[in-house]
């Protein structure tokens, strides 16, 4: 018996899929517990018009997708944290640090999972991070980590002016 199946089913499919399954399955288990519809012709046409419309769904996003890390390409970010003496810091960055500083930067649909950072960044000054979201296109950022302390010294001595 074709059924379409209406939520993911363990071990038989994923949502909107066709599938051919035995017929006590599909009439004991899958169609009363509201997993699948039996798979006539009129539900075939609702199962592509639906199809269709989630891919125009996708579509449009992947396209503003595309359009904000164009706009993120070649950005510089700066970073405030603690640094020592000899430029190491106290600590580390890492990707959720650097998730952080990007939203704040207005990118907000970029995850830990699209930053290819092989290991936590220790030291201050200018780092190259790859983002990779998976439309074909990587970009590149820069991470300028600045020392927290200097920085807040130069605003206290600008503010007293």
């Amino acid at each position: 018996m074709k059924i379409i199946l209406l939520k993911q089913v363990t071990k038989l499919g994923k949502k909107n899929d066709l599938k051919n399954v035995k017929d006590g399955y599909a009439r004991n288990f899958l169609i009363p517990s509201g997993l699948a519809i039996l798979a006539s012709s009129k539900a075939l046409t609702a199962l592509e018009i639906r199809k269709k419309t989630i891919k125009a769904k996708i579509t449009a996003v992947e396209q503003k997708l595309l359009k904000m890390i164009d706009k993120l390409d070649g950005s510089v970010i700066d970073m405030l944290a603690r640094v020592g003496e000899r430029g190491k810091l106290f600590g580390s960055i890492s990707k959720a640090e650097i998730i952080t500083a990007i939203k704040k930067q207005g990118f907000k649909q970029i995850k830990q999972d699209h930053i290819d950072l092989e290991k936590p960044i220790k030291e201050a000054g200018k780092h190259l991070i790859k983002i990779d979201i998976g439309l074909k296109k990587k970009i590149q950022i820069t991470l300028n980590i600045m020392d927290a302390q200097k920085t807040n010294i130069r605003k206290k001595a600008q503010e007293k002016k």
